[in-house]
This record gives C-alpha cells, sequence and structure tokens, in this order.
C-alpha cells in the first residue's frame, strides 16, 4: 500500500493531547533521548503541545503527521543557535519502513524553504538508528560528524552519535 498518497502533515493542535500521548506510546523508544518520558503521561502530552503549538512558525515548526486521517507519527525543525536548524521525527511502530518518513521529512524541508528559516538543516541520531539514518540519507543529508560513546540509550548503554546536515 502506498502510504504517500493519503499523508498530510499538519500544525498540532492543544486538543490532540491524547493522540499525542498514543503516538509516543506506540513509538520505538530505544532510540529516543533519555529526556523523553516512556511512558508519555497527559501532563507530558500537554507540555509538549503547549510548547509546539506556543512556537510554532517562531521558533520551529512542529507537524503531526497524518496517514489516513490518522496521526502517527511527528516531525519538528527548531532554530538553534550558529544559523542551523535541528530536525527531528518519529514514527509508530506499526507505521515503520513503509517510506512515509521520508517523504514527510521531504515534505518539510519544501515547506521551510518558503519560509525565513535557517540555511542548514541538522539531525543527531544514534548510530544503530539505521532508518533514521536512510530517512536523512534519502532526503540529501550528508553524514558530518561522529562522537563516539556519548548517547545513553534506554537500556543503559552509551551509543554513538551521527550529526547528519543538509543544506537547503
Amino acid at each position: 500500500m502506498d502510504f504517500t498518497m493519503n499523508q498530510e502533515l499538519k500544525p498540532w493542535r492543544l486538543d490532540d493531547r491524547q493522540a499525542f500521548a498514543d503516538l509516543c506510546n506506540a513509538t520505538n523508544h530505544a532510540y529516543l533521548t533519555m529526556d523523553f518520558p516512556v511512558p508519555m503521561r497527559q501532563a507530558d502530552a500537554r507540555w509538549w503541545l503547549e510548547y509546539a503549538v506556543g512556537n510554532d512558525g517562531i521558533t520551529g515548526v512542529f507537524r503531526a503527521v497524518y496517514v489516513d486521517g490518522e496521526i502517527v507519527g511527528q516531525v519538528y525543525l527548531r532554530k538553534m543557535e550558529q544559523a542551523k536548524g535541528q530536525i527531528s521525527f518519529f514514527i509508530k511502530r506499526a507505521y515503520e519502513g513503509q517510506g512515509i518518513m521520508t517523504q514527510v521529512v521531504s515534505d518539510l524541508l519544501e515547506e521551510i524553504k518558503e519560509g525565513n528559516w535557517d540555511p542548514v538543516v541538522y539531525a543527531e541520531v544514534y548510530a544503530k538508528n539505521h532508518r533514521s539514518i536512510r530517512v536523512l540519507e534519502k532526503n540529501g543529508f550528508i553524514r558530518t560528524a561522529i562522537k563516539k560513546h556519548v548517547l545513553l540509550c534506554k537500556d543503559g548503554s552509551l551509543s554513538d552519535q551521527y550529526t547528519f546536515e543538509k543544506k537547503i
């Protein structure tokens, strides 16, 4: 099934709290940072949505990923220091490996080209997160740095961190 025909990016809304919590709890947590709460509680979801809605178009672009009317993922780009924007994304486990996130990242990059956003977009990923690495590579990101044993995984192990960048 080709999900790219039925997917949309929409700004988050404050009343998406339950959908956001459900999304986060249905995501592969292995590659999320330690400060990402697992399980995602309603209070955590409310905090994130207030942040995303309040900063959308100001310090970042925060989007829910819909497939067939259901929220299945998230993608956002935040303005950071040194004229760079940081992109981050995740999707429900049931939707991994179907090309959805590759198209979503492409769509978000197209959206930000139209605005006054940073000329360089970067992502930091766990070295073992092969799916996210592939999404970035398919969208023209180049690996620019490797930091050894710097990320603490949810299982307590340390991982290398890769930085990928793309000029837009």
